[in-house]
């Protein structure tokens, strides 16, 4: 079917509970280095960001710049070498149910359908079969894919099969989805139906989202903030908040605006800026 072994860092302080209640998540000096017989590489050096409930956040940057690492550290799926990350005062140390994950190759069971795909997580944590059923129901008709619920993942495109993914992590009730890098192996028109999708989907979920992305037009049409990362070592150079009317759907015209187009090239200019000089 188609569809067009150094030594700990040094103890810091939580968050104050003065901060203001809609702050989701706070990275503070984080720092991430891997040790080889070559030596130390240094990913990421001294992040510090703060994400809000409900916020779009992006973070772009070329291949190599720790965007990455940064979203695994979010997961829980690595570990700080340096700094802490803390979500609503808890500090971040393994992944956890608050947090849903969403990667770039398609992850469905492909012995279950997609009804049965979008319901495991709930089926293991004991959920009653109706409530389940009525639950995954929801989230696959907030994505459109309520003809296939039936159908099992060879039956569908790489779109729809990145939609079953969106809605089984919803499914689960993350406070944050983390998304590295999710329409990276789609053609270009469905890629830009799951951008249509994912701004209908998370205005009516309410979910706070971080992506991983390079593409600078993807970055602008759907963050409310676009953290901009160098490399050599990962770091942010700049975090940018788009100030373009996005919801007259019309993202053609967007394109074309004095404002979409001298964001795009600023941000071009910087990226290039980062780039390692390769002739002399």
């Amino acid at each position: 079917m188609e569809e067009h072994a150094m030594s700990p860092s040094p103890p810091m302080p939580t968050p104050s509970s003065t901060e203001p209640t809609r702050e989701k998540l706070h990275i503070v000096g984080v720092s991430k280095w891997f040790t080889s017989r070559m030596g130390r590489t240094t990913a990421l050096q001294d992040i510090s960001l703060k994400i809000h409930d409900g916020e779009f956040v992006v973070l772009l940057g070329a291949s190599g710049c720790g965007k990455s690492t940064l979203l695994r550290m979010i997961a829980g799926l690595e570990v700080p070498s340096a700094g802490r990350i803390f979500a609503e005062g808890r500090e971040i140390t393994s992944p956890g149910r608050d947090r849903g994950l969403i990667f770039q190759t398609y992850t469905s069971f492909p012995w279950l359908t997609v009804r049965k795909n979008v319901e495991y997580g709930m089926r293991l944590r004991g959920m009653p079969r109706k409530e389940r059923t009525s639950q995954a129901r929801h989230f696959i008709e907030l994505v459109g894919l309520e003809r296939f619920m039936d159908a099992y993942p060879y039956q569908l495109s790489g779109g729809m099969k990145q939609r079953v993914a969106i809605a089984r992590t919803l499914a689960n009730r993350p406070e944050v989805l983390l998304m590295d890098e999710p329409f990276g192996a789609l053609d270009p028109e469905t890629r830009w139906q799951m951008h249509d999708l994912m701004s209908d989907v998370m205005a009516k979920s309410k979910t706070t989202v971080i992506m991983v992305t390079h593409d600078v037009e993807e970055a602008i049409l759907l963050a409310d903030r676009i953290v901009f990362m160098g490399r050599n070592p990962g770091r942010i150079r700049e975090v940018i908040e788009p100030a373009l009317e996005k919801n007259a759907g019309d993202k053609e015209s967007l394109r074309t605006t004095p404002a979409f187009i001298a964001l795009e090239r600023k941000i071009r200019c910087t990226m290039r800026a980062d780039s390692p000089t390769t002739l002399q």
